[in-house]
């Protein structure tokens, strides 16, 4: 278990997908305006989610961030979930909102990292593939038996 994290961490293809949804994340938090900072126990109307103290409706945000909803969706479901478990329901909607955005930040890296690796993955065996089936001279075939 400890070597597949390991080779999921080292993925550079994962890196880079995390760190440019990361940055496609502040990105979009940062353009959404400031955070609310009061306690407001009713505001949970229909079609809003509260996510980083504001409040997030569908039909009024821009493409990249609707994108990254989707996109973030299971990561989004999993840190809902925990902080739903772990959190006093006591709690104000904007305390609560920041725990979650925090929470999916963390998951969404996860998945990211996870979605890179596979890529990375896939790309590996198709370039593995290719190198099985073209013919090779000899010191093609020793070349790469040095890299090995």
């Amino acid at each position: 278990m400890l070597s597949v994290i390991k080779r999921v961490i080292s993925s550079k293809v994962g890196w880079t997908v995390a760190v440019v949804h990361f940055v496609a994340v502040i990105y979009e938090f940062y353009n959404l305006g400031a955070a609310a900072n009061y306690c407001d126990q009713t505001s949970r109307a229909a079609g809003w989610i509260w996510l980083a103290g504001r409040g997030i409706h569908w039909f009024n945000e821009t493409i990249l961030l609707q994108f990254l909803l989707l996109a973030n969706m299971p990561a989004l479901v999993v840190a809902e979930s925990l902080t739903r478990a772990i959190v006093p329901a006591n709690w104000c909607d904007s305390t609560e909102s920041w725990i979650v955005a925090i929470a999916a930040v963390i998951f969404a890296s996860i998945q990211w990292y996870v979605i890179g690796y596979v890529i990375e993955g896939a790309f590996r065996f198709n370039r593995e593939s290719m190198d099985a089936d073209s013919p090779q001279t000899e010191t093609q075939s020793n070349k790469n038996r040095e890299r090995s």
